[in-house]
């Protein structure tokens, strides 16, 4: 076991020693790339998540243009995840292949940005090797660029950061956990009441731990198996904690003998809270579509990120819509942004929903065109008229009997 741990601390120095010949050496002014966390130890039976960041250094930034590197045959790409990310529109979707260890992505905020934010997280699996041990990194490629919002396009000076991993192989002997509310670790559910279960020895002692990402422990405690079934389990009510990633551990203490060295994970990802608001803006332009109406839309979710937008387009009834938006069936299909209108005639309500990657939902309304509202509320007007004069008479004819 000491020698195991010489290696992992040989490892753990090898890394920090490259870290700080090479990790510090750019201008104080550029701004920088970065990724969160920059060292990391990890086991080869956990996913673990790495977050891409741009801090512009009092730089005004309006698009990013990032190509990576990770280093493949070591570890697998399984999930991007665009939650809370800075970027309003993506001009380049994130991209990523395993067999190259290439990650590419463009975006852009079209008001500029100073500061730091997020751009991206990064879900990883760690390939087995074999080896108790082994290192692996994620860097950005000198082709990647930040431009200033100066209306020119200018390259901003830029610096690259890199992150590395320790990978440890996986404790042998440790129960597995799963959950029947939130399976699969690598996908977000709208359920914050999350399950845990896992195999029990009888007269075994377990003590589990659950946590936010930003490390705060939510819940702890120890439980004895008393062998009455063949798996324990735990529910959480975290309704008062809020979204995010959390992670439940697991250590075991068998009949006479230690606690377990390690604890055993399991990740949940929570998104109970719909998409922000958005405002989809109706146009044409000879450019696009060929002169013809569109409309453009994108919105943002801090948590999980947009998934798909869907879109319907309904006759527009001006101020009887209510009733429409009550009882009618919109017939959705899935669009993209920009999307040409099937009425050109603009006398529609387009409805857009966004969908999270959770499948909450958020919906805006576009009116077409308000022509018939006009000639509605005419005829209100009217028939109020008309009944103010009826009730105006009928009262004078009842005054004279």
């Amino acid at each position: 076991m000491r020698s195991y741990s010489n290696k992992i601390k040989l490892a753990v120095s090898i890394l920090f020693s490259v870290v700080f010949c090479f990790g510090f050496a750019h201008s104080a002014v550029a701004a920088e790339l970065y990724f969160e966390p920059q060292n990391q130890t990890v086991r080869q039976d956990e996913n673990f998540t790495v977050e891409v960041w741009l801090d512009t250094q009092n730089q005004d930034i309006n698009a990013i243009e990032a190509n990576l590197f990770f280093s493949q045959g070591k570890m697998e790409l399984v999930d991007i995840s665009r939650g809370g990310s800075l970027l309003d529109l993506w001009l380049s979707e994130p991209n990523f292949s395993n067999e190259t260890g290439e990650i590419n992505f463009s975006g852009g905020m079209p008001k500029g940005f100073q500061g730091k934010g997020k751009l991206l997280s990064l879900t990883f699996r760690p390939v087995a090797l074999g080896a108790d041990i082994t290192t692996a990194q994620i860097i950005f490629q000198n082709s990647s660029k930040a431009l200033l919002n100066n209306g020119y396009g200018s390259e901003a000076s830029l610096s690259l950061q890199t992150a590395d991993f320790v990978i440890m192989a996986a404790p042998k002997g440790l129960p597995v956990i799963n959950s029947k509310t939130h399976p699969n670790q690598l996908i977000w559910y709208a359920d914050n009441e999350p399950n845990f279960s896992w195999d029990a020895v009888q007269g075994a002692d377990y003590s589990y731990q659950l946590s936010s990402s930003d490390k705060k422990i939510i819940a702890s405690g120890e439980k004895t198996s008393d062998g009455s079934a063949k798996t324990d389990s735990l529910d959480f009510d975290l309704n008062k904690e809020g979204d995010g990633v959390f992670y439940f551990s697991l250590s075991q203490r068998l009949p006479g003998q230690e606690w377990s060295e390690e604890a055993t994970h399991f990740r949940v990802m929570i998104d109970t809270a719909s998409p922000e608001e958005f405002l989809p803006q109706i146009g044409k332009d000879d450019y696009i579509s060929e002169g013809k109406y569109f409309i453009s839309f994108v919105a943002k979710d801090k948590t999980s990120g947009i998934s798909r937008y869907e879109i319907a387009e309904r006759d527009n009834l001006g101020i009887f819509n209510f009733i429409d938006d009550y009882f009618g069936k919109p017939a959705w299909k899935e669009a993209v942004s920009p999307y040409l209108l099937a009425r050109q005639d603009l006398k529609t309500k387009v409805l857009i929903k966004a969908v999270d990657r959770a499948g909450n939902e958020r919906i805006a309304k576009v009116i077409a065109s308000n022509s018939l509202v006009y000639w509605q509320a005419a005829i209100i007007i009217l028939v109020i008229v008309v009944l103010i004069i009826m009730a105006v008479a009928v009262r004078k004819s009842r005054r004279r009997k």
